[in-house]
């Protein structure tokens, strides 16, 4: 009897595994019993920062009170008023030729990516994503299964993280399946111009090849800058757009979200019905939602939106701030986030005083208490940088960035204010 987990499976990271890597338990222990307070800037359950929206907390009582919850989901009447509701907001709110033919509900964007996955790749595979990109992080660590890999393409960061087309064409292989973008990105909060996003169309388009496009931060944008989706723009090229209720909408526990397919010219039809008729089957992504989550977000996704302005006003102010200190801070540069709710700042000593941005982040947890995601997640190009949150409010950014400024102070310096 084989007790172990099959070769393809070891190995795995998990969102934690840094933070038990460098044991912050027993750190913020340490941290604690020096009068100071340890913090995670860690993950991205805006919850746990404080945003949330009581609008949107009482539609889903609602729909309790209601009785939703007790039926199958493929039992009821749900499944087509929800992706009518999805397909509505992708037309309204961000402007795309949708039908709710093209919706496919699941139950939050990471069985959403196991749904495209497995519906998508074999042995020998690749995926190429514009990297740093949380699709290294998370999604990609499902490739492992397939026996299949991610690929990075570079952007410019001196640039604002701008695609390196050529690198992308460069990357795209024989074994490529699919062109992956987070948009606005995922950790650099940046917002690709939409030129940008057509060049990576038009490179897919070349190559017979689909883009997948990780939307989910697109009406999270700052200084008035707007997304256009991959969808919108593309005429011929065929693209999956991923969606979710957990950023926007403050409600990551809800697990519950869709995948939109664009294919106006029909040349991805035969790999639709493959993903629709995965998504039915038993314990696929339409099957494991639960209902009265459904019903809830039916409405939600409707409107109205009345929760946006004062959500977006609080993360505008974190995020000046953010961008503020990150710039101020002699040893750390950053360039400006447009969008998302995370900046991408670099490390200058990463490769002299500090071998990694691992190492880096090690030493700072030890000695301030305070947790970073490494950038060297997000794909090759990320090292040398770590990702941080726009959600803490501006107290609790002064406490940390403080510390970050004390730190680096110690270890080289820093700019007068």
């Amino acid at each position: 009897m084989r007790t172990g987990p099959p070769e393809r499976l070891r190995g795995v990271k998990t969102e934690e595994d840094f933070l038990e890597k460098i044991g912050f338990e027993s750190i913020a222990e340490d941290i604690s019993r020096s009068g100071k307070k340890p913090v995670k800037v860690y993950g991205a359950d805006v919850l746990d920062w404080g945003h949330k929206s009581e609008e949107i907390t009482d539609v889903l009582a609602k729909a309790v009170k209601e009785g939703w919850g007790g039926h199958y989901m493929g039992h009821t009447s749900l499944l087509p008023e929800l992706k009518k509701a999805f397909a509505g907001f992708e037309r309204e709110q961000r402007g795309v030729d949708c039908d709710e033919d093209d919706i496919i509900p699941v139950s939050g964007i990471g069985p959403g990516w196991s749904l495209l996955h497995y519906s998508l790749l074999e042995p020998g595979d690749e995926m190429v994503c514009l990297q740093p990109a949380h699709y290294f992080w998370n999604p990609a660590t499902q490739l492992r299964q397939y026996g299949a890999k991610a690929v990075g393409a570079d952007t410019i960061e001196d640039g604002d993280w701008r695609p390196d087309i050529e690198d992308l064409r460069r990357k795209i292989t024989r074994r490529t399946k699919a062109v992956v973008m987070v948009h606005p990105n995922n950790p650099t909060g940046t917002v690709y111009p939409e030129k940008s996003v057509k060049a990576v169309l038009d490179v897919a388009g070349e190559n017979d090849l689909a883009v997948i496009s990780d939307e989910i931060y697109d009406l999270i944008t700052y200084d008035g800058v707007r997304t256009k989706s991959a969808a919108a723009i593309s005429s011929d090229v065929p693209v999956i757009t991923t969606y979710s209720t957990s950023k926007f909408f403050m409600n990551p526990g809800w697990r519950i979200g869709y995948l939109h397919v664009h294919d106006p010219s029909d040349r991805m039809k035969a790999y639709t019905m493959t993903l629709k008729q995965v998504a039915r089957a038993y314990g696929g992504a339409q099957s494991t939602i639960p209902t009265f989550l459904a019903a809830a977000a039916t409405r939600v996704f409707m409107g109205p939106f009345s929760f946006k302005k004062p959500f977006l006003a609080k993360l505008q102010k974190s995020r000046d701030s953010t961008y503020r200190w990150l710039n101020q801070i002699e040893g750390i540069r950053c360039t400006r986030p447009q969008g998302s709710i995370y900046a991408f700042p670099r490390v200058e000593g990463v490769g002299r005083r500090w071998p990694n941005i691992q190492k880096f982040l090690t030493e700072f947890a030890k000695k301030e208490g305070v947790a970073f995601v490494p950038g060297s997640y997000f794909g090759p190009q990320g090292e040398g940088h770590f990702r941080t949150l726009l959600l803490p409010d501006i107290r609790v950014l002064d406490d940390v960035y403080g510390r970050l400024e004390r730190f680096m102070k110690a270890n080289g310096g820093t700019k007068s204010r």
